[in-house]
């Protein structure tokens, strides 16, 4: 398994790389398996880095049948994020994607739950969105969707 992050600085055009030990990365309660608990929520929690310095950072988890794949995109020195995550678990045979925006007190989540289909086709089985403000939310949207609501596929 190997976890990378990548990450860029405001106002440098540099792209730092940063191998993190599984070890590291997976609470010590934990066996490392993809999909296992992580020590810490944010990827950037991971870097001796004052946050409001970054611009963006990229965590990718991949063995030989997964990938996780988070982008977090910060700006008005970092008090506001877009947070783009996309799952692939071989073994559940899923995809989840889910977009984050957070400004301030106020964030929206969408989320996409894609399953392969007993003829290896994608299938998209949930959609929602969720507006956020301090602790209280709402769906906005959210859709079971039925093998007879399907109109389109994925491919990966």
């Amino acid at each position: 398994m190997k976890i990378n992050l990548e990450y860029k600085l405001y106002n440098n055009l540099l792209i730092f790389k940063k191998e993190v030990d599984p070890k590291i990365y997976f609470d010590d309660n934990e066996d490392i398996l993809f999909g296992s608990q992580s020590r810490y929520i944010f990827p950037y929690e991971y870097l001796d880095i004052d946050i409001s310095l970054l611009e963006q950072i990229c965590l990718r988890i991949e063995d030989n049948k997964n990938k996780y794949l988070r982008t977090i995109k910060f700006w008005d020195s970092s008090r506001c994020n877009t947070d783009t995550l996309y799952i692939y678990d071989d073994l559940e045979r899923a995809i989840t994607e889910w977009l984050k925006i957070e400004m301030g007190n106020e964030s929206s989540i969408e989320n996409l739950d894609f399953y392969k289909n007993d003829n290896n086709i994608w299938e998209l089985h949930s959609h929602w969105i969720l507006y956020k403000t301090d602790f209280s939310q709402r769906f906005i949207y959210k859709k079971e969707i039925t093998s007879e609501m399907i109109q389109g596929t994925r491919f990966i």
